[in-house]
């Protein structure tokens, strides 16, 4: 276990978007997966595509890289309910690597999922 990943110390279910799409035209997202995490809730102010402010409530360090418009729900696999609530959606990821380049310390924003 590294240092970047040794506070991931919680758990959450990943549906990752895919670059697939289906006969509709909706992208595709993947089986969910239970992933370590950090959660850190809190208001962070950000600036959207169009230089709006907006406050995002959720930043969660991951050991992976993690696609823009995938979901995330805390807790465990198995604590997910039939008709998945409490979702967020990831607005951003950041990557940043340690001064060599061989780690890196990697975070998703999130806004919750509206539908």
């Amino acid at each position: 276990m590294t240092v970047e990943t040794s506070a991931l110390l919680q758990y959450a279910v990943l549906w990752e978007l895919s670059s697939h799409y289906d006969s509709n035209g909706l992208p595709v997202v993947s089986s969910p997966t239970e992933i370590r995490v950090r959660w850190e809730k809190g208001l962070v102010e950000s600036i959207d595509n169009q230089a709006a402010p907006i406050a995002i409530p959720v930043t969660v360090f991951v050991d992976r890289v993690i696609a823009v418009d995938s979901t995330l729900r805390l807790g465990r696999l198995e604590d997910v309910p039939l008709v998945p609530d409490k979702l967020f959606r990831v607005v951003e990821f950041k990557e940043i690597p340690d001064i060599k380049g061989r780690h890196f310390q990697r975070t998703v924003t999130l806004m919750r999922k509206t539908n």
